[in-house]
């Protein structure tokens, strides 16, 4: 994958946390800088976590294949 296709992967998965956060209410407690931090770190790890999963699968093809 290409750096551009991370950044919206990223984008996406960030996007889809801030929407999370605000469908329970956390706008009512918390600044949009503080959602936004939030947002930031829990897309990351999603993130993360995406990429060891798709390494690990590539890894199990690649196993099989050979």
């Amino acid at each position: 994958m290409s750096c551009l296709q991370n950044e919206m992967i990223l984008e996406n998965l960030f996007d889809e946390v801030l929407g999370e956060l605000e469908a329970k209410n956390f706008h009512l407690l918390f600044t949009q800088e503080d959602m936004e931090e939030v947002a930031s770190k829990i897309a990351q790890s999603r993130f993360d976590d995406l990429c060891q999963w798709l390494s690990l699968s590539q890894f199990q093809t690649w196993h099989q294949n050979n």
